[in-house]
């Protein structure tokens, strides 16, 4: 006489069934988890051209405030030249002779001599957007600086250059007098018009360090001056088309300093 065995198990419906449940639990975390990764991937990088971009402004508004300081009336301290995508300043922030007063009526001494803007070197066609270096075509991202430097033939110290703002990839300088009009640019040294800058109007475009592959910029970028930039190699005014992320920033600073 045969026995009848009771065996426990799952059918292969039931195994079919629990494994097609798992895959669509398990391509919902997928989807979730690469949602949000491009979701935090995107906030990084705004955040980092935004710091950029305020680090920029602040140093510049510190820096443009100071220009032409001369609390002696003797140092001759103003603009020394002026173009679209950097400008020279003197102030007289330091007596060379002791620790009172803080000025000493000249412009010779260290941090007394300040260049802002691309360097001749990242900007060598000076026109304020940063130089193709990698050979494709397009503008590359360069760091805007802050040149200090001294006059006097007596102090060896080189020029020091500090980083004011990392992947900037364009920048446009416009000067104005006191009754708002722009002045023409480049003032070389020397020139009348430097004594007539009341206030800068500032163009900065900050671009990530990395491409968002998810995103397509199409967008055109208009500095003040209205004429945009060719970031794409191609005619003026053309979207970047590719995938970095960048943001514009346009602001007017007033040189408190000059024409006093």
């Amino acid at each position: 006489m045969l026995k009848n065995y009771h065996e426990d198990g799952f059918t292969l419906v039931e195994v079919m069934i629990a494994l097609l449940m798992a895959g669509i639990m398990v391509a919902a975390i997928f989807t979730a988890f690469t949602t949000q990764h491009k979701s935090y991937t995107m906030q990084e990088l705004v955040a980092e051209m935004q710091q950029n971009l305020r680090v920029a402004q602040y140093g510049l508004t510190t820096n443009i405030r100071m220009a032409g300081y001369d609390p002696g009336g003797k140092a001759g301290a103003g603009f020394v030249s002026a173009d679209v995508s950097r400008f020279n300043f003197t102030v007289d922030i330091i007596n060379s002779a002791g620790p009172t007063p803080e000025y000493d009526g000249d412009v010779g001494d260290l941090n007394e001599n300040i260049t802002i803007g691309f360097s001749a070197g990242n900007d060598g066609d000076n026109n304020g957007l940063a130089d193709d270096t990698d050979g494709d075509g397009e503008a590359d991202v360069a760091t805007m600086i802050l040149e200090n430097k001294d006059n006097l033939a007596a102090i060896t110290v080189p020029p020091q250059d500090w980083a004011f703002a990392d992947n900037i990839e364009a920048i446009e300088f416009q000067y104005l007098d006191e009754d708002g009009n722009i002045l023409a640019t480049p003032m070389a040294a020397g020139s009348a018009q430097l004594d007539d800058i009341r206030s800068i109007r500032v163009s900065i475009l900050a671009r990530a360090s990395r491409p968002d592959p998810n995103f397509l910029n199409q967008s055109v970028y208009t500095p003040a001056s209205g004429v945009a930039w060719d970031l794409n190699g191609a005619a003026a005014g053309n979207a970047a088309n590719d995938n970095f992320r960048r943001r514009l920033l346009i602001t007017t600073i007033h040189c408190r300093n000059m024409g006093l």
